[in-house]
């Protein structure tokens, strides 16, 4: 299940939502439900996109909310209380898209059992070009509840990130809700309690750079939300972040050598499988 949270129909929510429904997903295998959640009132040209939407399960969803953490605790809570339930949730900000083999990656990842994954961080301008990419090293679980991930190494790129249904029993809708900016981090702090977040050595999703989008303005605002919900550094973390941060910066061979939660393509496989049984 994906959502999309959005004010305002645009050529570039309309990219997104392209990006989900013609994926490369064997659909007598997979279903997917996306919902759209429209803070106003959809346009027409909105409802058109969702009647072209093929075979995806696509729902609109439009009513007021106090902010994107506000609409993505609406439409999941919503969806839970109808009964229906999913295998994996993620969710895409209007102008962020996935790559075309997104989904069916995540499907074929979760045969071996994470829970969590994200793949690599990658951001577009605003004519969706592909403009730059990083592999991440580690995301560790006990630097997830911490303020780490923004501040001192990269973010987790919530539009590459996707979760079980295990994990997302466990998110309070109130309290997601109550975030102004730093929601994903509450997401993150829940999940490491009970799970590793997984990479996958692919291409999954995106993120739009374009001026004056909220990351940038209210960059100091949203670390100091973070820090609220964050655990203190201990002495020993700074040993395990000082090496961190060394191998962001390595080859693909180290980080796989020091970094053992990985998921990488086979070729003998044909798969994507742990990169320690390739």
């Amino acid at each position: 299940m994906i959502v999309t949270p959005c004010t305002a129909d645009s050529p570039q929510l309309r990219r997104t939502v392209e990006s989900v429904c013609h994926q490369r997903l064997d659909a007598s295998q997979h279903t997917v439900r996306y919902v759209i959640k429209h803070s106003g009132e959809a346009s027409d040209e909105l409802r058109k996109a969702v009647e072209r939407s093929g075979d995806i399960d696509i729902k609109l969803m439009e009513g007021p909310d106090n902010n994107l953490y506000d609409a993505l605790a609406q439409s999941f809570q919503a969806q839970s209380e109808s009964g229906w339930t999913a295998d994996w949730y993620g969710w895409l900000g209007a102008g962020d898209y996935y790559s075309p083999n997104a989904l069916d990656i995540v499907a074929r990842v979760s045969q071996h059992g994470p829970q969590w994954i994200t793949g690599m961080i990658c951001g577009y301008n605003q004519e969706g070009h592909l403009i730059e990419s990083k592999l991440p090293f580690a995301y560790r679980q006990l630097l997830l509840g911490k303020p780490v991930y923004g501040p001192r190494l990269p973010f987790v790129q919530a539009e590459s990130t996707f979760w079980c249904n295990a994990l997302h029993k466990r998110i309070d809708w109130d309290a997601l809700a109550q975030y102004k900016l730093a929601g994903d981090a509450y997401l993150w702090k829940l999940f490491s309690q009970f799970s590793q977040l997984n990479i996958v050595e692919a291409w999954l999703g995106g993120f739009e750079r374009r001026p004056g989008q909220l990351s940038d303005t209210l960059r100091k605002e949203y670390l100091l939300e973070q820090q609220h919900l964050s655990k203190p550094l201990a002495w020993s973390d700074y040993i395990t972040l000082g090496f961190d941060r060394l191998m962001w910066h390595a080859p693909r061979s180290w980080q796989r050598r020091f970094g053992d939660t990985r998921f990488v393509f086979d070729d003998a496989a044909e798969d994507y499988i742990p990169w320690r049984q390739s």
